[in-house]
């Protein structure tokens, strides 16, 4: 229940952002339908005001994101003066509003389901933390703090820029952070219980301009027009970006409809004659105003299908004397909105060159019509085999046959052209070349066509208005049918993924914010094994200064370990005495550093990563046949202990602990989850290696081909006092 009432608590307040600076904004031809842009022009009317906040050096967004709710109740009071809030314009969009709730209801069930409170999870990115740790800067702290992890110069430098704060202002993706943190300071709910809440708004809110741009660029009827906004808001490609939290690429999506919409129907009504353009210059901006503050780097391709439709006009009215100022109209919002940000325009050279640097990312299978309307082999996008996909293929080339027969040569032929050709061109070239060279530009491949998106769909799904005639309804319907049965399947496959979704903020990372408050802690050092982990450590740390032993993400470079303690993952330990079996113990320990590098074990060969039950938050890691451990010991002299070891096996069994090529203890394990230990061990000054031998190792099943040999739990090496 409490992840519907965030979910709709945002939605409500997005809207309150936004309802007033949309209906002045909308222009006089499109006023009967000014309610669609209320969501966009909320969230950029939001992210302006953290951005005013930051560089006016407020002390983040608790001192003022409720003094600000003054900013949308004096424009809604305003727009109810001069316009009013007619009631026809919201029952006109009262169908896409309807698809809204529903997309809103079908987003939030199986996060509910996943978690009985809110909490951040993912079904592999890391950059759920990464926003999170915006959002929390830009709520507690002014932009000149460098106190903690913040100023850490040797540790977040990139190109110039030398404190974290500066990273979310310049290189970073910053409208996301910004909303996130303006939201908690109002609702209460912390940034990691809200980057999926906010992710789940975010998708919604594109639902009415979906609509809008299917029904204004390509003619599609209301009904229709609302079947491409719930295709939308329930497709596998809008999906993924929930489960991996790529919240930037749900913004700059509508920030390209939107300015594709406001460039297309002024090119139209220049080329005609009409000196008037048409309107909408300040939707104009707010479309530029929320590519450079979410995805600067996207305003190099944002304008193309906008362009290509222009240059479509040229070429069959062969009048080019429109076109300056078309562009001057085009360009002049957006760069307009690039003075207010001027911050993310100079950082956009920078944002370019750590492409070149890093391959981000992973493999992204490469998706076509079929996958489009939501025929997917599970959430990894994966092409769905088999003949039903070849027979969806024939029908959706038979729906494109029948709907260019229907708009060949006319303005609504050529802005389905445009909406498609620039997008697929790019998209090919980036999958072509992730192919080509081994790399992962399919990763940016799916970030550019999910950015396009809203017009590709638009035109994928053309064909259920393609006409009057049988074979064009017949068509029609079986395409309909088609993209309801996939979607349907898809979200059921991501719904099922994300309950069981294996990262997750669970209440040991959230403890650690305990740490943050404790005075004898001045520095340290975070090591565990799991980017995730390391970085919601340093999230709820950002008030302690931090170093990474393993390069992290932007702004955690690894460095020297100069921190006074250590974060480490709790899994292997050094103690002084066993902990009794019925003890809860904690992911993670801290221990200070001085003692841990005297006295540490550290798993070497024959183990697998680290794996977590993402409903109880047990962890524990595998081995292979013959693993390896090593003890460090520099404390200057020789030690007594023995190895105590919480396990579970395949197979049952006798282990041989060899030092030096000798047999120096043997344990007897078995398939159910037992304490086993070894006798008392001698522990020489210096590095210490063991591996263990005899294990039984093989495979659990034909779809994991690794061999595993123990599951542990818990290992302690526990010393003689």
């Amino acid at each position: 229940m409490m992840w519907y009432l965030a979910v709709f608590v945002v939605w409500a307040h997005t809207l309150w952002w936004g309802v007033g600076l949309a209906r002045l904004l909308t222009p006089r031809v499109w006023a009967k339908w000014w309610p669609v842009f209320v969501p966009v022009v909320g969230f950029t009317l939001q992210t302006g005001v953290v951005w005013v906040g930051a560089w006016a050096d407020l002390p983040g967004t608790n001192a003022y994101a409720w003094p600000a709710q003054i900013v949308p109740a004096g424009l809604a009071a305003w727009a109810w003066r001069r316009h009013g809030f007619g009631g026809a314009a919201w029952r006109r969009t009262a169908a896409w509003w309807g698809v809204t709730v529903v997309v809103l209801f079908a987003a939030a069930r199986p996060l509910a389901e996943a978690s009985p409170g809110l909490t951040s999870l993912s079904l592999g990115s890391c950059d759920h933390a990464d926003y999170a740790a915006g959002a929390r800067l830009m709520q507690e702290f002014a932009r000149t703090d460098r106190s903690g992890f913040i100023g850490l110069v040797e540790v977040v430098e990139l190109h110039g820029v030398t404190d974290l704060f500066r990273h979310f202002l310049r290189l970073n993706h910053f409208a996301p952070s910004a909303i996130v943190a303006l939201t908690a300071s109002v609702t209460g709910w912390a940034p990691w219980q809200l980057i999926n809440v906010v992710t789940v708004v975010f998708l919604a809110g594109a639902v009415p301009l979906v609509a809008w741009l299917a029904r204004t660029m390509v003619g599609l009827r209301g009904g229709v027009s609302a079947v491409v906004a719930l295709a939308y808001g329930l497709n596998p490609l809008t999906w993924y970006a929930i489960a991996h939290g790529a919240m930037s690429q749900l913004l700059a999506a509508q920030a390209i409809a939107l300015l594709t919409v406001v460039g297309v129907a002024r090119a139209r009504c220049l080329a005609s004659g009409r000196r008037s353009g048409g309107g909408g210059l300040g939707l104009m901006g707010v479309a530029g105003a929320l590519i450079w503050s979410a995805y600067h780097f996207i305003v190099l391709v944002a304008w193309m299908p906008a362009v290509a439709f222009a240059m479509g006009l040229v070429c069959r009215r062969r009048r080019v004397a429109w076109t300056a100022r078309w562009a001057a109209t085009l360009v002049v919002p957006v760069a307009g909105a690039g003075v207010f940000y001027l911050d993310r325009v100079l950082g956009l050279a920078d944002r370019l060159r750590l492409f070149e640097e890093h391959d981000y990312g992973w493999k992204i299978p490469g998706t076509g019509p079929v996958e489009w309307v939501g025929w997917v082999a599970g959430p990894s996008l994966a092409p769905f085999d088999g003949a039903l996909r070849w027979a969806a293929l024939a029908l959706l080339v038979g729906a494109g046959v029948v709907a260019a027969r229907r708009w060949w040569g006319t303005d609504r032929g050529w802005a389905a052209l445009a909406l498609v050709g620039p997008a697929m061109i790019g998209y090919v070239f980036l999958l072509w070349r992730g192919a080509h060279l081994g790399t992962n530009a399919s990763y940016d491949a799916y970030k550019l066509l999910s950015v396009f998106f809203p017009g590709v769909l638009a035109v994928t799904l053309m064909g259920i208005d393609a006409g009057k005639t049988f074979a064009a309804r017949v068509v029609a319907g079986a395409l309909a049918v088609l993209a309801g049965l996939g979607l349907a399947r898809s979200v059921e496959d991501f719904g099922a993924a994300l309950r069981a979704a294996p990262l997750r903020v669970s209440r040991d990372l959230v403890a650690l914010q305990r740490l943050e408050a404790r005075e004898d802690i001045a520095s340290i050092n975070v090591l565990p094994e799991a980017m995730w982990d390391r970085l919601w450590a340093n999230v709820f740390l950002l008030r302690k200064p931090q170093y990474f032993a393993v390069y992290t993400y932007e702004g955690r470079r690894n460095t020297a370990l100069r921190g006074e303690w250590d974060l480490r993952d709790g899994l292997m330990q050094v103690v002084e005495e066993p902990v009794s079996p019925e003890t809860p113990r904690s992911r993670f320990v801290v221990e200070p550093h001085a003692r841990a590098e005297m006295l540490r074990l550290e798993a070497t060969g024959d183990w697998f990563a680290a794996e977590v039950d993402p409903l109880t938050d047990a962890r524990w890691r595998w081995t292979g046949a013959e693993p390896g451990l090593d003890f460090v010991n520099t404390s200057g002299r020789a030690r007594r202990g023995y190895l105590r070891i919480e396990l579970r096996a395949l197979r049952s069994g006798r282990a041989g602990l060899q030092q030096d090529g000798e047999t120096v203890a043997s344990i007897d394990y078995g398939v159910d989850r037992s304490w086993v230990q070894t006798d008392w061990l001698e522990l020489p000054p210096g590095r210490t290696e063991w591996r263990w031998t005899g294990i039984e190792a093989k495979a659990p099943d034909d779809r994991d081909g690794r061999r595993l040999g123990w599951c542990v739990y818990r290992l302690e090496l526990v010393l003689e006092p």
